[in-house]
């Protein structure tokens, strides 16, 4: 944060960082700003307690379509232990250069309701 009156956030408890840093990251993917909401939610990812499985879940719901537009895929390793494998025919999709897949793909991510990838 940029504002001087803002106290550092260094000086909050860990877990309320990285639930600021993760809605940051999902503020910046609705005003289109793909860089920024990365390096949050990549921020939230790597600093969230790894027991919390649930958590780790819900970042990666925003991250991987944001890591996605600079063309970077996850391991399906890690689509597995997180059990997204929703988005495994969309990086098929998206590998081979099938738009009609890939557009399916997309609209069946997004009619999915509250707690969707956010597409």
């Amino acid at each position: 944060m940029d504002n001087p009156n803002f106290p550092k956030l260094d000086v909050f408890p860990r877990a309320q960082t990285v639930a600021f840093k993760y809605y940051l990251g999902r503020l910046n993917i609705f005003e289109e700003h793909y860089d920024r909401a990365k390096e949050y939610l990549e921020y939230a990812f790597t600093h969230t307690h790894k027991s919390a499985h649930k958590n780790k879940r819900r970042i990666l719901q925003y991250l991987i379509p944001v890591t996605l537009l600079v063309g970077r895929y996850p391991l399906p390793k890690l689509l597995k232990k997180y059990k997204l494998l929703q988005f495994d025919a969309l990086i098929q999709s998206i590998r081979s250069g099938n738009l009609k897949v890939c557009s399916n793909s997309c609209s069946a991510g997004a009619g999915a309701g509250a707690g969707a990838t956010g597409w």
